[in-house]
């Protein structure tokens, strides 16, 4: 046989296979096309923390042997109560061999393959490049796995209080939206009047998501990098530069655990002076009960404006037993490393019976509280202050040692700290309703003085929440 009807056969074949294929996928897509619809409005929960309400409506879908058609709108709600409505319009085309992909070379059979655009309001027209809000390709796999790429327009608001340039996503996750996902984008910036108030610059965000039974608690491990954040405007501002996070959440039987890194440079400037005050670090873990956790920050979402029920619910959490390890938090200059350390461990209690402050200090067990602040570090930073309030460097060395000496005079004064020639420093230990300061047994009456600090420390175990 010619090798031309070798080729035509093949064709042939093939063709069928598709025509056939995608009348059948076409009515898989109808049936699954409701799962993913239902899976976004899940996930637009999340926004009601914002103020906002947001949910996919009225989805028709038009089949064809090839493609299918599908409409729907997106209805916004602001806190100023105004209703948005946002037209999407795609195209799913058909596999098992979608002629999207084929065109593009890609022989791979797949269930579906969607082209979408959503169109903003006529009333925010003006505010979207060309009135587009997002762009998106994606293919469905026959598990209804998800992979594709997202593009939102640059926008920039009409009263100038805010612009944000193109945000660029991939992602390749199941239907539950579990996998890996990558955000990117240029600059966001929040404008009051003509001065910047917020504003960051060059953004990545790598999140890979862990499938769990605990959808709000975020398993899985994530990078968020950022070139350079800064509130205020070019006179005046206070910035954090080389921002580096990254972040793991996991389950260990019934509890829930995090780890959170970060790092970066931070910086002031003022009347165009800058100042850097060094790097700054942190690095935390955290333990507690999955379901509560879980449970607790769903209700906040569903219902932000009930801030009572919601402090009730993460009390209730924190009361199952929950702990905060504060490896580090540091800052480092030339002159010297200051820095807090915090182990504060919680045992399951009843909050009804909580009554006085050696009762809230029972919840505790082994716990601590170390703090370091570095003299020369501190006074350097001083030093700078006063810089960036117009002193020479003279007069800004002078008045530099001048409040050190003071601060040092006062905090020989008090009890809470214990002085060196490098460090001013700060211990407290918890133990089953035993406190030490400094290595000091304290008295009932001075236990009763550390109520409001200890409340702080357990509302501190909701730190990665």
């Amino acid at each position: 046989m010619k090798l031309s009807k070798i080729a035509l056969s093949l064709v042939a074949v093939v063709g069928i296979a598709q025509i056939g294929g995608a009348w059948y996928t076409g009515k898989q897509v109808e049936a699954r096309y409701g799962e993913l619809v239902n899976l976004a409005n899940k996930e637009l929960k999340v926004l009601k923390a914002y103020g906002v309400n947001a949910e996919y409506k009225d989805v028709k879908i038009e089949r064809g042997f090839f493609s299918s058609d599908i409409n729907y709108n997106l209805v916004v709600k602001n806190y100023d109560g105004e209703n948005y409505i946002f037209k999407g319009a795609d195209t799913l085309h058909h596999g098992p061999f979608p002629l999207n992909r084929l065109i593009k070379g890609k022989l791979l059979p797949v269930m579906a393959s969607d082209e979408g655009i959503l169109y903003s309001p006529d009333s925010l027209k003006s505010v979207f490049k060309d009135g587009v809000v997002l762009t998106t390709n994606i293919d469905i796999d026959y598990n209804t796995n998800l992979n594709g790429s997202a593009k939102t327009n640059a926008a920039k608001s009409t009263d100038g209080n805010f612009e944000i340039s193109e945000v660029e996503a991939e992602f390749d996750t199941d239907k539950n939206g579990i996998g890996d996902v990558n955000l990117a984008l240029d600059s966001v910036a929040f404008f009051n009047g003509v001065n910047v108030k917020f504003a960051a610059k060059n953004m990545e965000y790598k999140f890979t998501s862990e499938k769990s039974e605990y959808p709000y608690l975020g398993l899985g491990d994530y990078v968020f990098n950022v070139e350079k954040f800064y509130v205020g405007d070019n006179k005046n501002k206070f910035a954090m530069n080389n921002l580096e996070m990254e972040g793991k959440g996991y389950l260990d039987k019934v509890s829930y655990s995090s780890n959170t890194k970060m790092k970066t440079d931070i910086s002031m400037t003022k009347n165009e002076i800058t100042q850097n005050f060094g790097e700054m670090k942190l690095n935390a873990d955290f333990v507690g009960d999955a379901k509560m956790w879980n449970n607790a920050i769903e209700k906040m979402y569903d219902d932000p404006e009930n801030s009572d029920y919601a402090t009730k619910l993460f009390l209730e959490a924190i009361s199952k037993g929950s702990s905060l390890k504060i490896n580090d938090l540091s800052l480092k200059n030339k002159q010297g490393k200051s820095d807090i350390k915090l182990d504060l461990n919680v045992k399951p209690f009843d909050p009804d019976l909580i009554q006085s402050e050696n009762e809230v200090i029972n919840t505790l067990s082994k716990s601590l509280l170390d703090m370091k602040f570095s003299i020369p570090a501190f006074r350097l930073m001083i030093e700078q202050s006063e810089l960036l309030n117009g002193e020479t460097k003279e007069d800004a060395k002078y008045l530099a040692d001048t409040k050190i000496k003071n601060l040092i005079a006062q905090a020989e004064d008090d009890d809470p700290f214990v002085i060196d020639n490098e460090n001013i420093k700060m211990k407290l230990a918890i133990d089953n309703g035993k406190v030490e300061l400094n290595n000091r047994k304290m008295s009932h009456q001075e236990i009763g003085q550390l109520e409001m600090i200890v409340i702080f420390m357990l509302m501190g175990a909701g730190f990665n929440f």
